[in-house]
């Protein structure tokens, strides 16, 4: 693979241009971050720990797939039924988050509160 900085041409498994370090970016990387977006784009619906109801929420898919491709795919809620009023819960419902997805990547969930906040990570 070419780097796209300098053009040194690289091993096939180089994550990183062999000569000036530039991360490499191929298809299999793409694809990463297109399954990710499909999979945490889109309505869901959770139970809010706050309330014990239902809600309506969608992750913020973008940024999900984006640390992902990263590291750890680090989730937020970008919309929920309970906001504007509870705009600043601590998203408690992020830990409903499918598992075997989650599994099949060889992902782990990292309990909300952490550190680095909820999300999967390697």
């Amino acid at each position: 693979m070419c780097c796209p900085s300098c053009g040194h041409r690289n091993s096939k498994i180089a994550k990183f241009c062999e000569e000036c370090g530039v991360p490499i970016r191929d298809g299999f990387m793409l694809r990463r971050v297109v399954d990710a977006y499909q999979h945490f784009q889109g309505p869901r619906v959770a139970t809010c720990p706050e309330t014990g109801t239902l809600v309506d929420i969608e992750f913020d898919a973008t940024y999900a797939a984006l640390t992902y491709v990263l590291g750890a795919a680090q989730l937020s809620v970008a919309r929920c039924s309970r906001w504007p009023e509870s705009r600043h819960c601590d998203q408690g419902c992020l830990a409903e988050i499918d598992g075997a997805w989650a599994h099949e990547h060889g992902l782990l969930m990292r309990a909300p509160g952490t550190a680095k906040g909820p999300g999967w990570s390697r």
